[in-house]
């Protein structure tokens, strides 16, 4: 699991960044004052699903979880391997989204 913090319009490239370190993205989780832990699946593996996800959220319209946290947010995280977990975190300290 991770913390993040960035922007809406950052969202393709963390997410990009991510999926290029050979990670699923499981879901993404914030922690809401009134309804508590909200979480929402997006089990994102792939550039493809990083585009469909995209695409789905400009033709929507809708509006991101972490939105209602001013861009924190967790991700649970999988992968093969450690070394897979340790370069996403990496690639996400390196843009300077990785709360530690």
């Amino acid at each position: 699991m991770v913390a993040v913090r960035h922007t809406p319009d950052q969202t393709e490239d963390e997410l990009l960044a991510l999926v290029d370190a050979g990670v699923e993205v499981v879901d993404v989780i914030v922690e809401h004052p009134i309804y508590g832990e909200l979480r929402g699946m997006l089990h994102i593996a792939s550039r493809a699903d990083v585009a469909q996800f995209m695409g789905h959220l400009r033709a929507t319209r809708a509006h991101l979880l972490s939105e209602l946290t001013d861009g924190l947010h967790l991700h649970t995280l999988e992968a093969r391997t450690p070394e897979s977990l340790e370069r996403a975190r990496e690639a996400l300290r390196a843009r300077g989204y990785l709360l530690e």
